[in-house]
């Protein structure tokens, strides 16, 4: 699939779940294989991921989506150790780590995705957020950026 999609020589690959089923090793060579196709051939790769891991390890930059839109967005360090948007942060504390206490349960984010055809008034992720207060409920969150360009949709960011 790789050798087709570069067949026209194109400026973007979008790697939708590249990896999936694949075993871990397998896994690496796919996506060091991309890593490296993207450095020789100027070719950017657009990561379509749930794997955490995954990007930490080879996104240079990283969006996070929620209900459709993207609610957080920076660079993979910006992101990854400073995250802005709950959803983002509750993402990152059900991740498991290797060094973490394994008596203590995963952390898990309470209710349901919404039904993307029905979606809450204001923020989508208002329903399951523990920041969440009256303008939530109401009014959809503006992009807020950062002076380094870590963007995030949340009113508490304000």
């Amino acid at each position: 699939m790789i050798a087709i999609g570069l067949a026209c020589k194109p400026k973007l690959m979008i790697a939708d779940e590249p990896t999936t089923a694949l075993d871990v090793t397998v896994q690496a060579q796919i996506l060091e294989l991309l890593k490296r196709l993207a450095r020789e051939e100027g070719l950017g790769v657009m990561l379509i991921t749930h794997n955490l891991g995954v990007v930490a390890r080879y996104c240079d930059r990283v969006n996070v989506m929620y209900a459709g839109q993207i609610v957080e967005a920076g660079t993979t360090e910006q992101v990854l150790t400073r995250p802005r948007h709950p959803y983002t942060e509750r993402l990152l504390r059900s991740v498991p780590q290797l060094d973490q206490d394994l008596s203590v349960d995963l952390e898990s984010i309470p209710g349901n995705p919404p039904n993307l055809a029905d979606l809450p008034i204001g923020c989508a992720f208002h329903p399951r957020c523990p920041l969440a207060f009256d303008r939530c409920r109401i009014e959809v969150p503006s992009v807020r950026a950062t002076e380094t360009g870590h963007v995030s949709r949340c009113w508490a960011n304000e």
